[in-house]
């Protein structure tokens, strides 16, 4: 039985999310793809939104085009592979990085907080 998948972060060619995608559509489920950056896929179910500035009506449009697709999402796929500051041992006997650390925030916790209230209506 095919299943609805949304997966956040699997757009890069020959990286696992997009591995992971290939694989699932292959299998006949019904994927779509939220990404950070356009890869020029000509692909009505690949969506890019940008993480850093989330502009509601930006994202807002993105999701709204999910829950016209789907009417449930059988898996939510957060494929986000980015590190988190300070990540390094470095990071610790220097100034803070205060940007660095909220956009860190952003991609890691408000941006899969945002989505997962988005689709399921809560």
């Amino acid at each position: 039985m095919s299943k609805n998948i949304v997966v956040v972060g699997g757009g890069a060619p020959g990286k696992f999310g997009n591995d992971f995608v290939i694989k699932a559509k292959s299998e006949g489920h019904n994927v779509i793809v939220i990404s950070h950056r356009d890869y020029g896929y000509n692909d009505e179910n690949f969506m890019w939104v940008n993480f850093e500035g989330l502009y509601y009506t930006e994202y807002k449009v993105v999701m709204d085009k999910i829950l016209q697709k789907f009417d449930k999402i059988d898996i939510l796929f957060f494929n986000q592979n980015g590190t988190f500051y300070p990540a390094h041992v470095a990071d610790i006997f220097n100034p803070v990085r205060i940007q660095t650390y909220l956009t860190g925030l952003n991609l890691h916790i408000v941006v899969p907080h945002k989505i997962i209230i988005s689709l399921c209506n809560c």
